[in-house]
């Protein structure tokens, strides 16, 4: 959104801050519009996660 470039976290701390990150602007104005979509891409994201089976 920024224009700049990005770059997925590599590792589950670097996940953990991000989706901190995210928690933190979901009330900005660029991110509110989307806020319904970005939430059920989490709680979906949330359930794979807890079924996943370690490889």
């Amino acid at each position: 959104m920024s224009g700049q470039p990005y770059t997925l976290p590599e590792d589950a701390v670097e996940w953990a801050e991000t989706l901190k990150a995210l928690r933190d602007v979901a009330g900005v104005g660029q991110i509110y519009p989307f806020r319904e979509q970005l939430a059920k891409i989490c709680d979906r994201t949330a359930q794979v996660l807890r079924e996943a089976v370690p490889v």
